[in-house]
């Protein structure tokens, strides 16, 4: 049987466990995007304290780390406009964690019976598939130099793979005396 939360201070409660409970970095902001919750993967991520945390303005965190221009935009234009995005990439160099490639995931809840709103914004930090993908398309591209440059030196005359098995195999029937003579 379903028993509904009683008061507003359990389903605080309930509401910060489940943040809690996420692995991903996570925020709670307000509509002035203030954080109003975040998680201990959050804090520990980005290096952040608590209590300089809860009540501050997103952009100004860590000595304003979070003043990033792509933030501004999703928070700013996208969100107004849509409520809801997956998957947008920033990428930000931050001073205590270095260059990272993350992909936020963000909400704007509207409630029934109050104007106010609240943003969830979940973050994936992506640095290292990004780095793997690079890193491919390199290898990728190199492989494609390689088989042009292949295929330009048998058009010009190189022997090839199979020509060169075919001078293999004649020599071996023929023997090496007989190309001696």
């Amino acid at each position: 049987m379903f028993h509904p939360i009683a008061n507003i201070e359990d389903a605080q409660t309930l509401a910060q466990a489940i943040v809690n409970t996420m692995v991903e970095p996570f925020l709670v902001l307000d509509e002035n995007f203030r954080v109003l919750a975040a998680n201990h993967s959050f804090y520990q991520t980005f290096r952040v304290d608590p209590e300089q945390t809860h009540g501050s303005l997103l952009y100004a965190l860590g000595d304003g780390q979070w003043d990033i221009p792509a933030l501004h935009l999703l928070l700013e234009t996208i969100i107004p406009e849509k409520t809801a995005m997956d998957g947008f990439e920033v990428e930000h160099d931050f001073p205590d964690i270095g260059r990272r490639t993350m992909q936020l995931n963000a909400r704007k809840v509207l409630y029934d019976h109050s104007s106010a709103a609240t943003i969830l914004l979940a973050f994936n930090d992506i640095t290292a598939r990004r780095a793997i993908e690079r890193e491919k398309e390199e290898l990728l591209g190199r492989t494609e130099d390689l088989l042009r440059q292949r295929c330009a030196a048998a058009r010009n005359g190189a022997p090839g793979r199979q020509q060169l098995a075919d001078h293999r195999q004649h020599f071996a029937a023929e023997g090496p005396v007989r190309h001696l003579r």
